[in-house]
């Protein structure tokens, strides 16, 4: 039972930095699509020189600079330039804590996938099977509260990351909540749970496939006789 605990946290905090790590390198374009969706050309930014709106490549390249600097980590003068055009002091200083943060889930991921994969060496596929459902209804139901209280547990997650309290900004006026709306986050955060939830499928069905071709070969030998 405890291997098979250790198990299923190991592979739900692998999943969930794999998950992290898509979303954050955004292969889909599902920040360039929200952006469209919602004119983010039409939102008023507040820069020191005065309010204005700006073009919709500005907003985009702007997130290609932040994914640089955050998720990648590399290019880091470059990306700097670029998010510094949009981003005040106070925004890029969090900006900053956010990438030590990513880097802290890509690293605890790696370290969980070890841990999954020794944990997982010699454990029954039924009970590998029951681990990574259970990581998966586990996930679903934090998706569930998200949909009906994103705000709190967005808040929440904040509060433990970040402890400092950098992460307190007016969604009317500072320029980072105006480029990543709460709206984008709680979309990022359903197809993140959606993306795990997926992972655990995979990996359950996976373990499940050599049980009914055993299953089945032990009936077709009888079968035979």
């Amino acid at each position: 039972m405890l291997r098979e605990l250790v198990f299923g946290l190991a592979f739900l905090v692998a999943a969930i930095g794999a998950a992290a790590d898509f979303w954050g390198n955004d292969p889909m374009n599902y920040y360039a699509g929200f952006a469209r969706d919602t004119h983010l050309e039409r939102t008023v930014y507040h820069f020191p020189d005065g309010d204005r709106m700006v073009p919709l490549d500005f907003v985009l390249q702007t997130d290609h600079a932040t994914r640089t600097y955050v998720v990648c980590g590399c290019f880091r003068s470059d990306a700097l330039a670029g998010m510094s055009l949009m981003f005040n002091a106070d925004e890029i200083a969090h900006l900053d804590d956010v990438r030590r943060v990513f880097a802290g889930v890509q690293t605890a991921s790696s370290l969980a996938a070890i841990v999954a994969g020794i944990a997982g060496l010699g454990l029954a596929r039924r009970r590998i099977r029951r681990a990574v459902l259970v990581a998966a209804g586990v996930t679903v139901l934090v998706g569930a509260v998200a949909a009906v209280a994103f705000e709190p547990l967005f808040l929440a997650f904040h509060e433990v990351f970040f402890p400092q309290g950098n992460f307190l900004f007016d969604p009317s006026r500072d320029n980072l909540t105006l480029v990543y709306p709460e709206d984008y986050w709680l979309g990022v955060t359903l197809r993140l749970g959606a993306t795990v939830v997926a992972l655990c499928f995979i990996v359950g069905g996976l373990v499940s496939l050599p049980i009914r071709s055993s299953a089945a070969a032990r009936s077709n030998k009888g079968t035979v006789r």
